[in-house]
């Protein structure tokens, strides 16, 4: 008797189980749809106002797919709620309300002679305006003794520039995220390292080369 007992309530247990599943999935779908349609009516930016989530939660509610648009937005909301990572090895990465993503690192490559600090400043922000590629761009290179007195500075003027092209389309937010974490960072500091920094050196080794004479 006591085992039929058991299996009873077992049986009980995994149907209740069952219907508050259902009944989730039901409240899921309801959800989804209410804030797809508030979104459809109002707009993300309106609609994180009157809800009170942030966008990147209302995306993840709402199931909504990302193009390289939308994760244009939803990257630099992310980075400006500490979302996401701020930091990649020797850089500090920022935006503000102009949309510009911000890369700022001191660094030593080795170029020069020991004791000297590169200071490099970076534009590259994800999916610029929309756009479906993300452009890259040392726009301050300065160099400095090791009493960090300077010694050169250069302007990047649009001389150091290239884009990275990858992904434009996410299923989720989560893997917007990872796009961010194993593309975007890696991808863009191994343009600055090897691609990038090596024009600049050419141009600091030649101004200096002109100061010494040579």
């Amino acid at each position: 008797m006591k085992l039929k007992i058991g299996k009873e309530d077992q049986i009980i247990k995994e149907m209740n189980l069952k219907e508050n599943i259902r009944r989730i999935l039901r409240e899921d779908t309801r959800l989804r749809e209410f804030i797809r349609n508030r979104i459809d009516m109002h707009g993300l930016y309106k609609t994180s106002k009157m809800l009170g989530y942030s966008e990147t939660d209302l995306v993840r509610l709402a199931g909504i797919k990302i193009d390289h648009k939308l994760a244009s937005s939803l990257l630099r909301k992310s980075l400006l709620n500490g979302e996401i990572t701020s930091d990649y090895k020797e850089f500090d990465i920022s935006t503000n309300y102009d949309g510009v993503f911000y890369w700022e690192g001191k660094i030593n490559t080795g170029h020069f002679l020991p004791g000297m600090t590169e200071a490099v400043s970076v534009m590259a922000t994800p999916f610029w305006e929309g756009s479906d590629y993300t452009p890259i761009e040392i726009s301050w290179f300065s160099l400095y003794n090791e009493d960090m007195e300077m010694v050169i500075e250069e302007e990047g003027m649009g001389n150091y520039y290239t884009e990275l092209k990858s992904k434009t389309y996410f299923d989720s937010v989560e893997e917007l995220f990872e796009w961010y974490n194993e593309i975007y960072l890696p991808g863009v500091y191994n343009i600055v390292i090897d691609e990038l920094l090596p024009k600049v050196h050419q141009y600091v080794d030649d101004k200096l080369d002109e100061r010494m004479g040579y």
